[in-house]
């Protein structure tokens, strides 16, 4: 996971930035469960993977932040974005412990995306700041899905 973000402080309080972000993942166990009966195996018993199962996601947003007046060296913030996401899934195949495989299908979507954040940020000199914060990540469209992040960073004011 990695983001990297440009911004510009309107006024004391105010700042946007443009923000661009990358992660990927494979998931290494698969509990897949339904009640079709056309399906027995799939009951919540974990499946194995064999190859495949990645997943990818390029994001870009406009953000914007309010920070609160500074107690000393840290300053809260609440943040709100918008913008769009690019996935890609690999197919993957997952082994079962009767012996049964999983195909999971590959495939690629593009997605909006909607996020909200809050932090504080911790001056340790007078440009750069470390700055642990929380963000809700909401993407929106086919396979909608929602991401929940700790996250630290750094920021350089010019």
């Amino acid at each position: 996971v990695g983001n990297a973000a440009v911004g510009y402080r309107l006024t004391p309080e105010f700042r946007v930035e443009a923000e661009v972000g990358y992660f990927e993942y494979s998931a290494d166990t698969l509990n897949p469960l339904t009640s079709s009966p056309e399906f027995p195996t799939l009951d919540g018993r974990t499946f194995k993977r064999r190859t495949g199962g990645g997943f990818s996601r390029f994001s870009g947003t406009i953000n914007g932040f309010y920070d609160f007046p500074a107690f000393g060296a840290l300053t809260p913030y609440v943040g709100a974005g918008l913008g769009a996401a690019a996935g890609h899934r690999t197919t993957g195949r997952y082994l079962g412990p009767a012996g049964g495989i999983f195909t999971s299908f590959g495939g690629a979507s593009t997605q909006g995306v909607a996020l909200i954040d809050g932090g504080v940020s911790i001056a340790l000199t007078g440009n750069l700041s470390i700055v642990p914060a929380y963000r809700y990540v909401r993407f929106i469209g086919e396979n909608a899905d929602t991401a929940h992040v700790v996250k630290i960073g750094l920021r350089y004011g010019f």
